[in-house]
């Protein structure tokens, strides 16, 4: 039988590493987008699945990164990560079987034996010999329990995070507040239980960073809002708003954790006063010379006059699916219960020519 599972107690954490944040089961935007699709897809990749195991690819360590460098700054990237050595940093460092084992000959040392064991042998006879074995076994020792990045993500991350410190509105958005916020609640009207980890949050507003792509050279702004659309970040715009504003509550209550931070309480008080936080998104575009943009998704669109406001159809659409997605969750909950695949089979339908996309049609 499978071990029940453990629900974080609402609350903010400002300092909850990412690896517990994400073993937690709570449902989260990205929860949402996937229920949105089947809910065989939640239920699969969900803490709920035994069999589901968080792959740590090389993508996601360099995504954790960037937002550890950009959004937290050098002190935390260089205590989390390591830039490992390069060969072109040492180019009189003896490397490859035959290069050991002439090595070894200089030295009076048998010269049988694997790479490994060749390489300690020369360092032994002569701790002035550097093998690259023996680099790369020293780097290891001094950065243990550091995720490794090759020098070119480093320097890459690196200039991404000086450029966009250049720039004065840009800087702006990523200081004065707390990066990396993880925030666990249930939700008010269904009690399912949510999370959601801010990038970074100010008083007034919270910036998700996020990359994109061009390749089909559109206007930036066609490209970024296409971005959002493909990718349902309009979704997550509105979870992780109803984030902070729970937040608010949570912490006018006490329920937080500050872990090695400190609160601000004048950024405590303007937070706390603010009804609602702006959601900003810092797209970063993937190329060598990335184009950037701050774009608001606003909550309302402009005005029909003095005093009115109409909730933005895109902030509409993303509330619905939310609030879609929480009743999902609590239908296949009932049904299925936490330890059975959430396994729907409809009933015998047809297709219609109206399910298909235009161009098969040609």
């Amino acid at each position: 039988m499978s071990e029940p599972l453990k629900i974080t107690e609402p609350g903010v954490y400002f300092d909850m590493s990412f690896a517990d944040y994400l073993n937690d089961p709570s449902l989260s935007a990205s929860g949402i987008k996937n229920l949105l699709v089947a809910p065989e897809t939640f239920w699969e990749g969900s803490k709920m699945n035994p069999d589901h195991e968080r792959k740590d690819t090389a993508a996601l360590t360099i995504g954790s990164a960037y937002h550890a460098r950009i959004l937290e700054g050098r002190d935390v990237f260089d205590a989390e990560y390591a830039i490992m050595p390069d060969k072109s940093d040492h180019p009189n460092a003896i490397d490859g079987s035959k290069a050991l084992k002439d090595m070894c000959g200089e030295l009076g040392l048998p010269k049988s034996g694997k790479v490994e064991e060749l390489s300690k042998r020369i360092e032994t006879a002569d701790p002035t010999v550097k093998t690259w074995l023996g680099i790369v076994r020293d780097f290891e020792a001094a950065n243990e329990g550091k995720a490794y990045l090759t020098r070119e993500w480093g320097d890459r991350i690196e200039g991404r995070a000086q450029l966009l410190e250049s720039i004065p509105e840009v800087a702006k958005a990523i200081t004065g507040g707390y990066a990396e916020v993880s925030i666990f609640w249930r939700d008010p009207q269904t009690d399912v239980p949510m999370k959601a980890r801010i990038d970074y949050l100010k008083a007034r507003a919270q910036i998700d960073l996020k990359s994109f792509t061009n390749p089909n050279r559109m206007p930036v702004d066609v490209a970024i809002a296409r971005a959002v659309a493909n990718n349902r970040y309009h979704y997550q715009a509105v979870v992780h708003s109803e984030a902070v504003a729970q937040a608010k509550v949570l912490m006018r209550y006490g329920k937080y954790d500050l872990g090695h931070k400190t609160l601000n309480d004048e950024w405590l008080n303007t937070f706390l006063n603010t009804p609602n936080s702006v959601f900003v998104f810092l797209f970063l575009e993937k190329t060598d010379v990335p184009t950037i943009r701050l774009k608001e998704f606003p909550r309302y669109s402009a005005p029909n006059g003095p005093g009115s406001k109409t909730v933005s159809l895109a902030w509409e659409t993303g509330y619905g699916a939310f609030r879609m997605g929480l009743n999902r969750y609590v239908d296949c909950m009932e049904r299925f219960g936490p330890n059975t695949p959430w396994q729907e089979v409809p009933p015998l339908s047809r297709f219609c020519d109206e399910d298909f996309p235009l161009y098969m049609m040609d």
